[in-house]
């Protein structure tokens, strides 16, 4: 069936995609590990292995945690596919085998008229668009939650201070223990992707420095190949 979602949970993994990932504030992780993950205006939103760049460039403090679960989530009746949760009414989330294998297209539309070409250099098993999602509409139950990804020790730590000791049976890593392919936090830096880089950067910069002129919304023609 086209709109079937059977198989991409398999389909995920023969892309080599070990999980679907959600980033989340400190102050979030206690409510999500006793009751899941609930739609916020009625969608959970989830990164296909590498987090999306738009909501990584707003957690580089370190106040923020990685939340991961199984690919196999994108099994789910209520899972949609998105290029881009900023694309416009007319391109909606799709469910079905046929959109989740179009977000690794060798092009992919991102906004109405705004087109992404697949750099050489991506991994195989990262979507096209940085900003590429698997969409929920129903909650995610703790049982889902595979482990925490925290940015760092220092993390760790200050999560700690303020919210008390992580119990024994949570499974979670710091970004530093994992290898560089599979970093969350850290991953653009070590990437041989100079366009993702540049690109997210521009989110990041203007985190930091909210100068009028850095401010501007990032132009997706100029994330094309030449």
């Amino acid at each position: 069936m086209r709109f079937s979602n059977d198989d991409c949970g398999e389909y995920l993994i023969r892309k080599g995609v070990s999980r679907l990932l959600h980033i989340t504030k400190f102050a979030a992780i206690s409510n999500i590990l006793e009751s899941g993950l609930h739609p916020v205006s009625g969608r959970v939103h989830f990164s296909i292995q590498y987090p999306n760049a738009q909501f990584l460039a707003k957690a580089t403090s370190r106040d923020y945690v990685a939340v991961l679960a199984s690919p196999f989530l994108a099994c789910r009746r209520d899972a949609d596919f998105t290029p881009s949760t900023s694309i416009r009414a007319r391109s909606l989330p799709l469910p079905g085998i046929y959109s989740l294998k179009s977000l690794f297209n060798e092009e992919v539309t991102v906004a109405l008229g705004c087109k992404v070409r697949r750099h050489s250099n991506r991994p195989s098993n990262m979507p096209t668009s940085l900003m590429a999602e698997v969409i929920l509409r129903d909650e995610v139950v703790p049982g889902d939650i595979v482990s925490l990804v925290f940015p760092s020790l220092q993390s760790v730590i200050r999560y700690e201070s303020l919210f008390g000791i992580i119990p024994n049976d949570i499974n979670w890593k710091t970004d530093e223990e994992l290898l560089p392919q599979d970093r969350i936090f850290s991953f653009w830096q070590d990437t041989g992707d100079p366009q993702g880089y540049d690109w997210i950067h521009q989110f990041i910069d203007q985190e930091r420095v909210p100068q009028p002129e850095l401010r501007a919304v990032p132009n997706f023609r100029s994330m094309q190949s030449p």
